[in-house]
């Protein structure tokens, strides 16, 4: 039986996990100047040298949901060069409190466009560009613009297969979260 969410633990999973991609996107970041790289949503120690890609901000928000199950394993594959936009967003809530299922009442948009080790994305508004490397069912995004002086590189979990991939960020809190790119 899934029990529903309580809007105090979904608070709770979704400001850890919305404040987990803060400190991802901001740990993505090198501390070199990009030519034609930065962002009129640059971060702190940011150079705003222009846009960081043309992808459309207009994407359709999904709704995120929280299921009351353990997430799935990553399983690696090929993700074909191509636009994919997100169209699945669950936090996999079975570890904490008992779990829960149903919407969290958070929304998110993102697309990307993937041509070779070049990622572009624009998620709620916000571009960036990463170079990404892959070794077995990891995938690793070095952001390259825009350009601050943290540093970093994120590795994530994922899976591809036919026109989808997958990725599995974790929360601040532990949670992980599913993101579901689909090919355009």
């Amino acid at each position: 039986m899934n029990a529903m969410v309580t809007k105090g633990h979904l608070r709770a999973v979704m400001s850890s996990w919305v404040m987990g991609k803060i400190i991802l996107a901001q740990a993505l970041s090198i501390g070199v100047l990009c030519a034609g790289c930065g962002s009129s949503n640059n971060g702190p120690g940011s150079v705003d040298a222009g846009p960081c890609n043309m992808l459309p901000t207009n994407t359709p928000f999904v709704a995120v949901q929280a299921k009351a199950v353990t997430a799935p394993q990553p399983q690696g594959g090929i993700i074909a060069d191509g636009t994919y936009v997100l169209t699945d967003v669950t936090v996999y809530s079975a570890g904490v409190d008992g779990g829960g299922s149903g919407p969290t009442g958070e929304v998110d948009s993102e697309i990307i466009q993937v041509n070779g080790s070049t990622v572009q994305a624009n998620q709620n508004g916000q571009a960036n560009t990463s170079l990404i490397s892959v070794a077995a069912t990891t995938l690793s995004l070095m952001q390259t613009c825009p350009v601050t002086s943290m540093g970093g590189t994120l590795s994530v979990g994922y899976t591809a297969s036919g026109g989808t991939f997958m990725l599995f960020p974790t929360a601040t809190d532990g949670e992980p979260v599913g993101e579901t790119f689909t090919k355009q």
